[in-house]
């Protein structure tokens, strides 16, 4: 539960409530502090330390990230959860960790925070940390206190208050995209009809357009539009012959959207209001005239801002539908590290319907390195698909003409890597 006080227009103060009662006062109104995160622990004294090991606060946000804080209890000289529940010789420690949500995109945050327990008068400053799925659990120290300590002078009406200040949070986006060249005389040409040799009749009635292409272009970038255009009728045009398909079903707008990005690589159209639905609608249009590097776009938008425990059920249905795999990859990462949550969901009874679907998320959590294409690819084993498809784009040998999953990916790598060495064995 989150509860924002505005002091002034110069301050913003966030507390974080854990193990709150319905009922309790609340005694917010003296923390002033800028920028100030205010942990609050209910309840403190009735923790158990010994089963307890971790205890996290609830998400909050600072910089377009999500953070929480662990608190981890440790007896001295025995490992994490030994010994009894006794606070004698148990050491309290504090840590800032990153949800999960932007890592599933490799992005990466720099951060320099300060923590303190300010009825015990601790601070505690971080040095410049970095965090990233796969490198870093969490940043902050092994014993800041001893349980001991806490529990005699460090609580207010049995809370623990724990303040988090951020001194420096810089967003470091790694993730790599398609390499954009934004052309505008390529979109004018979208617009004008020049050098168009096609015309696409998309959508119907009142809401149909004419929108028309040059096929060169379209194919450049979206080589696997071609059986579409195999299949376009001559007809007659003001300027001579040319050639026209339909597509009755597909709105003219997100149609008009993947020319956009087949023509210029342009995502102007993607904004930070783009919703769910609308990413969705989007991708199923690039999914069905096979326009892949679209597709991993908005997959990788999908993830970075839709994709967390309440929608993973929804986007893996989605995903597996429509050959998303990036997105696939992701949704079964969240639902096996959440799966008790999942299975209470009302919609897991259309996952539990798909069998193979249900095969895939079973044997991805026995077999992690199923995810990566199996244990005869152990350089491969951590890359992303998106980073498999950076590979292959770094190369100028190769033409990628489709989307393909993880294992397809795979294979051309090794093909690739095959030839390689054979190449250089001749020379040699």
């Amino acid at each position: 539960m989150f509860q924002t006080h505005n002091k002034n227009n110069n301050e913003t103060v966030k507390v974080v409530h854990v193990n709150k009662r319905a009922k309790r006062e609340n005694h917010d109104d003296d923390d002033h502090e800028k920028h100030l995160i205010v942990v609050k622990f209910h309840q403190f004294s009735e923790i158990k330390y010994k089963k307890d090991t971790d205890k996290y606060s609830p998400v909050f946000e600072r910089g377009g990230a999500r953070w929480k804080l662990q608190l981890r209890f440790s007896k001295q000289g025995a490992q994490s959860g030994e010994g009894s529940d006794s606070p004698q010789g148990y050491h309290l420690g504090m840590y800032l960790c990153l949800d999960e949500a932007p890592w599933l995109l490799g992005e990466e945050y720099s951060v320099n925070y300060a923590a303190s327990i300010p009825k015990l008068d601790i601070t505690k400053t971080s040095g410049e940390s970095t965090f990233r799925l796969g490198k870093s659990n969490g940043c902050g120290w092994r014993r800041v206190t001893t349980m001991k300590r806490v529990l005699d002078r460090g609580l207010d009406d049995d809370i623990l208050s724990i303040h988090i200040k951020f001194d420096q949070l810089e967003h470091i986006c790694k993730r790599w995209t398609s390499s954009l060249s934004f052309n505008k005389e390529r979109l004018k040409m979208i617009r004008t009809g020049t050098l168009a040799d096609i015309t696409f009749v998309v959508g119907t009635g009142d809401q149909q357009q004419r929108i028309k292409a040059n096929t060169m272009f379209v194919l450049a970038g979206a080589p696997a539009m071609k059986s579409f255009i195999d299949e376009a009728t001559t007809v007659e045009e003001e300027d001579g012959d040319g050639k026209s398909i339909s597509f009755p079903t597909i709105d003219p707008d997100h149609f008009r959207f993947m020319l956009r990005f087949i023509y210029a690589d342009d995502t102007s159209f993607l904004t930070d209001d783009t919703t769910q639905r609308q990413l969705q609608d989007l991708l199923i249009v690039a999914n069905r005239f096979g326009c892949w590097k679209l597709k991993i776009l908005l997959e990788t938008k999908m993830t970075a801002k839709h994709l967390h425990l309440s929608s993973c059920v929804d986007l893996l249905l989605f995903a597996d539908a429509n050959s998303c795999y990036v997105l696939k990859e992701e949704c079964i990462k969240v639902v096996r590290k959440n799966i008790a949550k999942v299975w209470q969901q009302r919609e897991v009874g259309q996952l539990i319907e798909s069998v193979q679907l249900m095969k895939e998320v079973h044997k991805a959590g026995r077999d992690p390195l199923f995810m990566y294409g199996g244990h005869s690819c152990a350089e491969f084993n951590k890359m992303r698909i998106d980073e498999l498809y950076e590979w292959l784009e770094k190369r100028d040998d190769v033409m990628i003409e489709e989307d393909m999953d993880r294992s397809a990916l795979v294979k051309k790598i090794r093909s690739l890597e095959t030839k390689q060495k054979t190449a250089n064995s001749e020379v040699n």
